[in-house]
């Protein structure tokens, strides 16, 4: 009767560690990595005069929702959590071409004129309207559904990086199929600030463009798809291109946690010791129990041998 005490007031108090208002903290996160994946929308801030064609110097604007934790539908529509939902934008600093044409990798940078601050490229929401939409009548509906709520991120590059390689006229998306791929995206994101409630370690991230990998929050990769909006049953967006995603963190224990944990082992641990207590010193039937594992155990070492000792060795 005291253990299932014990337990049972330690359950209790482990509960209220999960109680918090933000999403992120109310679902079930486990410790270590951790992977997130929804989908968005891309246009071209022209800064050149050139319309849709990406060049340097021009900005790339993202609205999206990260909906799947470990691919499973958890946030937004169709569950019981508020939708995870944000905006990006980054500044075209290099343009390279490759072989095949109309194709070119592109390495973005923070937009100064981006309205989030210095250094930060994108911003995450948790809002409890669960409207977030890529269909709409124009820009500033779509991202309407993208900003609101309460903050719980922002992200910048100070040790990261965000590279594309794309069809360096995004107009083509509107014109062919839905789903056409156009390119990908890789990037390397840095919290600056985390209103989460929870504590992330930070992920080993390659750079495909130079190979290096670099320590980071939040490691980022997806594709650039065609919308296909101005084709038959197309999909009534002002955006050329859609995009799946994932992000991948990792994250850390919270140390109130493993305090309770710890405690409780230490609780179940008096309570066996007094249990032990209680009965006197161990029976006849428990010493022969031990002394014929110890028999075993013996056994098996005469009879791996070297065997024995070099599997020891072997890592996990």
């Amino acid at each position: 009767m005291k253990t299932c005490t014990t337990s049972a007031a330690l359950m209790a108090v482990l509960s209220l560690t999960c109680s918090n208002a933000f999403a992120l903290v109310a679902t079930t996160i486990p410790a270590g990595p951790a992977v997130f994946s929804g989908f968005s929308a891309e246009r071209v801030i022209d800064r050149n005069g050139n319309f849709n064609i990406l060049d340097v110097g021009d900005s790339l604007h993202s609205i999206f929702t990260l909906n799947m934790l470990g691919g499973v539908l958890t946030y937004g529509a169709g569950t019981t959590q508020p939708e995870l939902t944000g905006i990006a934008q980054v500044l075209v600093f290099n343009k390279i071409a490759t072989a095949t044409p109309n194709l070119f990798k592109y390495t973005l940078g923070p937009d100064p004129v981006f309205g989030l601050g210095a250094g930060k490229v994108a911003a995450l929401y948790e809002d409890a309207a669960n409207d977030f939409t890529r269909v709409c009548a124009n820009f500033a509906a779509c991202e309407g559904t993208a900003n609101g709520g309460s903050l719980l991120a922002t992200f910048g590059m100070a040790s990261g990086f965000w590279d594309v390689m794309i069809n360096d006229d995004l107009a083509v998306g509107a014109v062919l199929p839905p789903g056409t791929l156009l390119g990908a995206f890789s990037m390397g994101l840095d919290f600056t600030t985390n209103n989460t409630g929870i504590v992330w370690s930070q992920v080993n991230c390659v750079d495909p463009f130079t190979g290096l990998v670099h320590s980071v929050d939040v490691c980022g990769t997806g594709t650039f798809d065609a919308s296909g909006r101005n084709t038959v049953g197309g999909p009534a967006t002002p955006y050329d291109v859609f995009d799946p995603f994932e992000f991948r963190l990792n994250r850390v224990p919270e140390p109130a946690t493993i305090a309770l944990m710890g405690f409780g082992m230490l609780a179940l641990s008096a309570t066996r010791r007094r249990g032990i207590a209680a009965k006197g010193r161990p029976g006849q039937h428990e010493i022969n129990r031990h002394a014929r594992h110890r028999q075993i155990g013996n056994l098996y070492v005469r009879r791996c041998g070297r065997e024995g000792r070099e599997a020891s060795s072997y890592p996990d």
